[in-house]
């Protein structure tokens, strides 16, 4: 015979069960820009008046772990929601861009057959980000 030994298997053996946990553990962990958007955030009025209130105008996001929720209110109406899954497309420095997908809610049909993202710029400094461009500061 040439030369095979049990504990030679048994090195192998080890050697890919600890790159599979590796590989699962890597998996389980959040991109430090995800982590940080993970939670609510409310609209923030910029402009210095008070014409949101005026207005009754609400927008937040919530980002869970890969699930989102947005929702809008303008002058007391019925809420506009988009629920639905998110995937991270680019993560660098303070802006991660998101996919979305598997789309639920009053809206959804707008997006129907199209590729959704979403590009979000981070102030962590200042408990802020900016999604598409617009302020939201955290709610929860």
């Amino acid at each position: 015979m040439s030369g095979f030994r049990p504990d030679r298997l048994k090195l192998v053996v080890l050697g890919l069960s600890m790159i599979v946990l590796a590989a699962l553990f890597s998996a389980c962990t959040l991109d430090e820009n995800d982590a940080f958007i993970q939670g609510g955030w409310g609209f923030a009025n910029e402009g210095g008046s008070d014409r949101s209130a005026e207005a009754h105008l609400l927008v937040e996001w919530w980002f869970d772990r890969g699930t989102f929720r947005y929702m809008y209110e303008l002058f007391y109406g019925f809420p506009k929601t988009l629920d639905g899954d998110y995937r991270i497309v680019e993560s660098d420095g303070d802006t991660i861009t998101l996919e979305l997908y598997n789309l639920q809610g009053t809206e959804a049909y707008i997006y129907e057959n199209r590729r959704t993202e979403i590009r979000i710029i981070i102030d962590r400094e200042n408990e802020q980000i900016r999604v598409n461009k617009q302020l939201f500061n955290r709610i929860q």
